[in-house]
């Protein structure tokens, strides 16, 4: 049974992490993209990047 809450709050704090991260991407990346302050490329690349590490972040472990 400890082994069972033990993943489970080390799944929570991924989730954590990953929502936090994205939130935070998505803060600083959207204005800029909405006032044409970035180029559409860039934010693109940007959101690859972003997936990557919510993928690789999920893998951990």
């Amino acid at each position: 049974m400890p082994n069972v809450i033990r993943l489970s709050r080390r799944t929570l704090r991924v989730i954590r992490g990953t929502l936090v991260c994205t939130f935070c991407y998505g803060r600083a990346v959207l204005p800029l993209v909405v006032f044409d302050l970035i180029n559409p490329l860039i934010s693109a690349a940007l959101m690859v990047f972003s997936s990557l590490f919510v993928v690789l972040n999920s893998l951990r472990r």
